[in-house]
């Protein structure tokens, strides 16, 4: 297991954080908006007041998403993968469900499976820090690159 530079944590927790903040600014911007029933594509779309405020969220996180993304695929044991995913499955279900049966919640189930989303990266690269101090309390002897990157001997 490598270690995380210090980027990669900012990263992964600066994009749960602007995109809640995008989405609570974006949407106090509007003149009508029900946080439950309407999406957060809602506050980017065509004649959404201030729209650029919830693009700009998207293009950050994005890049946040970007910046975190080469720490993400080795990070969690396959079976900590496997039930993060069927979470995450689970609240996709719920969202698809809200959309297509106009249940009147589609708003509240994207907002969660967004912040689930969202929190995934910070999620993998809080493990990969826990693991990398673990080995090395057990053991297991690693060098510090001039990357920033911690690599088993």
């Amino acid at each position: 297991m490598r270690g995380v530079p210090w980027w990669g944590v900012v990263s992964s927790a600066a994009a749960p954080v602007l995109m809640v903040a995008g989405w609570t600014v974006a949407a106090g911007l509007q003149r009508s908006f029900d946080p439950v029933a309407d999406t957060v594509s809602a506050l980017a779309a065509p004649g959404a007041a201030d729209r650029w405020v919830m693009t700009l969220t998207f293009v950050v996180v994005g890049m946040c998403y970007f910046v975190t993304g080469p720490w993400v695929p080795w990070g969690l044991r396959p079976a900590v993968s496997a039930g993060a995913t069927a979470v995450l499955l689970a609240l996709m279900t719920w969202f698809a469900a809200e959309l297509i049966t106009g249940g009147g919640q589609a708003g509240l189930a994207e907002r969660i499976f967004g912040a689930a989303l969202a929190l995934w990266p910070l999620t993998v690269v809080a493990s990969c820090c826990h693991a990398a101090r673990t080995s090395t309390r057990l053991g297991t002897p690693r060098i510090l690159s001039s990357t920033g990157v911690t690599r088993v001997l």
